[in-house]
């Protein structure tokens, strides 16, 4: 669960922050980008859980295999090996979360002035100086609600799971979320699956407070 979150909400953030300084503009063309990349978030996960299980699949009907054998190399387990079945499950819900942080941190970014970053060039600021002391401690707040949410989220993220690897092999993929589903309503353990549920929302409660703590520090 650990490798899972860290892995998921950091990517997601990078990604969906990179993609939010190249699309922060008025033009057309940047807005029918977003658009498109919005499009990953609103797809059910079950929908995203099945369609990269078809682009992992071992057989040879799996896409990613049948690129492979299509220029000589042999198909690969993807889903067979517990840290390839890993990599295919972050990779299932970065692709799916990246443009939740590309919304988040656009909206951020365009309530920053234009006067600022002017103001900043005439006094010679280079623009990675301009970034570090102006676009970053303005965007502190949506950097914290992205983190705090996407890190929620990811936590609580049970169709990719389920449907891309199942938690397997064995159990090397079973996530928190997972792992309550299957106690309690496959062993009918009820009451183990609602402690299990409660400590899953004090780990989320510790993470917001941690947070919180660092963007107090930052201040």
């Amino acid at each position: 669960t650990a490798v899972f979150v860290l892995g998921s909400v950091a990517m997601q953030f990078l990604l969906g922050f990179g993609l939010a300084l190249l699309l922060n503009k008025g033009k057309a063309t940047t807005a029918v980008i977003r658009s498109i990349l919005l499009l990953t978030w609103v797809v059910p996960g079950i929908i995203t859980g099945f369609t990269w299980q078809w682009i992992f699949q071992s057989e040879h009907y799996g896409l990613l295999n049948f690129l492979l054998i299509t220029v000589g190399l042999p198909p690969v387990g993807w889903l067979y090996g517990s840290t390839s079945a890993m990599v295919a499950l972050l990779i299932g819900n970065i692709w799916r979360g990246v443009s939740f942080h590309m919304i988040m941190q656009l909206a951020g970014l365009q309530t920053i002035s234009d006067e600022l970053y002017e103001a900043a060039r005439v006094d010679g600021a280079a623009r990675l100086q301009s970034f570090l002391h102006i676009t970053l401690p303005l965007m502190r707040f949506s950097i914290l609600i992205s983190l705090i949410y996407g890190s929620i989220l990811t936590f609580g993220v049970f169709d990719i799971v389920a449907t891309l690897t199942g938690g397997g092999p064995g159990r090397s993929t079973e996530t928190l979320s997972l792992h309550i589903y299957q106690t309690a309503f496959r062993q009918y353990r009820t009451g183990r699956g609602s402690s299990l549920a409660v400590i899953m929302f004090l780990i989320n409660l510790g993470l917001t407070l941690f947070y919180i703590s660092m963007l107090r520090k930052r201040e």
